[in-house]
């Protein structure tokens, strides 16, 4: 009885036995074509791998790995055998057993992992510190000194997690630039009178430009220097024959002139007041009126405007 004929040789498929095929064993046998050729598929694969040296194999060169000795081998050229370790030609070292990688290394692995700083070339080393001074800039990018540390730029955002929506909720609460419809009581800067601009103007602004005193008496200036003024109920007391004369001081000086009165008796809607004024001419703080036709000792009082810049 013999074993089968093993060869170093790769088939990609393995043959199967079909209904109508002979019994025929033997070295060319069709009943043994599937184990010598599963039996090729393993010689192959342990020449090619690391795997006990063997006397009757041939090793190619460069592709077989084999223990021998305890140690391990690779083929540098075609070996058929050759034992390893006898010849250079046909075999090498290949890797070290543990007790060899301990001579070699001695106490340098227990040494290494003691240091405090095992590894210096990566930062002591003038490389490792450009590498990282390298890293470090790319990443800063030449951004201001209060802002190159993310512990700035998390203060910069109010350690606010959520900043995008926080500052999207709070534009969504301000005025559009074009046509805001504001509410509530919005300010505004209060402008020089002698502003000629498109720039908003205030209640304060539009008061400057026409100053005034609001009451029973008062005035209001207008731009250009035009100043109107009015007094109402300005009481006097009439003489025997049903005569009276109100004097009557303006709320304002006029700094230039008084241009004209206009009154009427407040007592008496009918009276022409016009016709009453005997002479008397209105200076640039005050005005005599004089009135008639009232009744004898009676209260009288007068009302009107006076124009003047």
């Amino acid at each position: 009885m013999a074993n089968l004929n093993e060869t170093d040789e790769w088939f990609d498929g393995i043959y199967q036995l079909e209904e109508d095929d002979p019994v025929l064993g033997g070295p060319a046998g069709i009943d043994n074509l599937a184990p010598r050729q599963l039996a090729s598929r393993g010689r192959y694969q342990r020449i090619r791998n690391v795997s006990p040296w063997r006397a009757d194999f041939i090793y190619p060169a460069g592709e077989s790995y084999v223990s021998y000795g305890g140690q391990t081998w690779k083929s540098v050229g075609t070996s058929a055998g050759t034992q390893p370790g006898t010849d250079p030609a046909k075999w090498v070292r290949w890797g070290y057993t543990e007790a060899e990688l301990g001579a070699l290394l001695g106490d340098a692995v227990t040494v290494h992992e003691a240091k405090a700083d095992p590894h210096p070339v990566y930062w002591n080393d003038p490389r490792g510190n450009a590498k990282i001074a390298a890293a470090i800039a790319a990443l800063v990018n030449s951004s201001p000194a209060a802002l190159d540390t993310l512990a700035e730029l998390a203060a910069a955002l109010g350690n606010d997690a959520n900043f995008a929506a926080t500052v999207t909720a709070a534009l969504a609460t301000k005025a559009p630039l074009a046509s805001p419809a504001l509410t509530g009581n919005p300010t505004a800067p209060t402008q020089a009178a002698t502003d000629n601009s498109q720039r908003l103007a205030n209640t304060a602004f539009v008061r400057s430009l026409f100053p005034l005193s609001l009451g029973t008496s008062g005035y209001i200036k207008l731009p250009g220097g035009l100043i109107l003024q009015w007094v109402r109920n300005i009481t006097g007391t009439a003489n025997s024959s049903g005569d009276a004369t109100i004097g009557i001081t303006y709320p304002t000086t006029f700094p230039n002139l008084c241009c004209g009165t206009a009154f009427y008796p407040v007592n008496e809607a009918t009276s022409n007041f016009g016709q009453r004024i005997t002479g008397t001419a209105p200076g640039p703080s005050f005005v005599a009126i004089n009135i008639g036709n009232a009744p004898a000792f009676g209260a009288v009082a007068v009302s009107g405007i006076i124009l003047g810049f």
